[in-house]
C-alpha cells in the first residue's frame, strides 16, 4: 500500500495569501485531492492531500511558505486496517476534523478483513457524524487507539459531541429522521464484538463520547 502524505502549510491571514499557495501548486502541475483550512484572525493552517507532496513543498518554499509533510495514512502492520483507517482520515481532512491514531495491528489478523473494514468503518463514521456538528475548532478531534494487553485486543475511540445522546439497551440512538433506516452502525459494532466473543462499552458524558471494545485474541 502506498503512503498517503499530507502537506501542512502555515499561512498569514491576509488577503490573497491562499490564492498564492493554490496558484503556486496549480501552475506547477501539483493537483489538490483534498483540502481543509483552520484559521484565526492572524494565521491559518492549510492541510492538503496533493498529487506530488515533495514537488508541492518545494514550490511553496519558493514563495516563502512554512510547509511540512506528514504521513496522512497509518502504518498499523495490518493491510486491511491501514485501508480502513486511511479512508476515514481523508474524510476527516476534508471536514476540518483532526484525527489522531495510535494503532498496532500486528495481532488483529484473527479478524476477517471484511469485519475489520466494517468494524472500524462504523466506529469512525459515527465519530465523524458527531464531530462535524461541533462548532468549536479545538474540539473537532477524534482519537483512536488500538493495542493489546496480554491476550486482549483493546480498541478505544473518543470524540466530542454537541447536544444530548440518548441510550436504549446500552446503545446510542440516532438523532436522524427516519430512525428505522439509521442506527445500523452501532448495532453492527455490537454484532461484530459479540461474533469475536468481546465486550463493548459506550458512554457519553461531559460532552465526550467514548467507545471501548475488548476482544480476546485466539491463542
Amino acid at each position: 500500500m502506498s503512503t498517503i502524505q499530507q502537506l501542512s502549510v502555515f499561512l498569514e491571514n491576509r488577503e490573497g495569501r491562499l490564492d498564492e499557495v493554490l496558484d503556486a501548486l496549480g501552475s506547477n502541475g501539483v493537483n489538490i485531492v483534498a483540502l481543509s483550512l483552520a484559521d484565526t484572525t492572524e494565521y491559518g493552517m492549510l492541510r492538503m492531500i496533493v498529487s506530488d507532496p515533495e514537488r508541492g513543498r518545494e514550490e511553496l518554499k519558493k514563495i516563502g511558505q512554512l510547509v511540512n509533510i506528514y504521513d496522512a495514512a497509518p502504518h498499523t502492520r495490518n493491510a486491511a486496517l491501514d485501508v480502513a483507517l486511511s479512508g476515514k482520515m481523508l474524510a476527516c481532512t476534508n471536514l476540518g476534523i483532526t484525527m489522531t491514531c495510535l494503532a498496532d495491528g500486528r495481532r488483529i489478523g484473527f479478524m476477517e478483513d471484511s469485519d475489520i473494514y466494517a468494524l472500524f468503518g462504523n466506529i469512525l463514521d459515527n465519530a465523524i457524524e458527531a464531530t462535524k456538528t461541533v462548532t468549536e475548532e479545538e474540539k473537532r478531534i477524534i482519537s483512536l487507539t488500538i493495542g493489546t494487553t496480554g491476550d486482549l485486543l483493546l480498541i478505544d475511540s473518543q470524540n466530542y459531541y454537541a447536544g444530548e445522546v440518548q441510550f436504549v439497551d446500552g446503545l446510542p440512538q440516532t438523532s436522524k429522521e427516519n430512525k428505522e433506516y439509521h442506527g445500523f452502525g452501532t448495532r453492527s459494532i455490537k454484532t461484530l464484538t459479540e461474533k469475536y466473543g468481546g465486550d463493548l462499552k459506550i458512554s457519553a458524558e461531559n460532552g465526550i463520547f467514548r467507545l471501548s471494545i475488548m476482544l480476546p485474541i485466539p491463542t
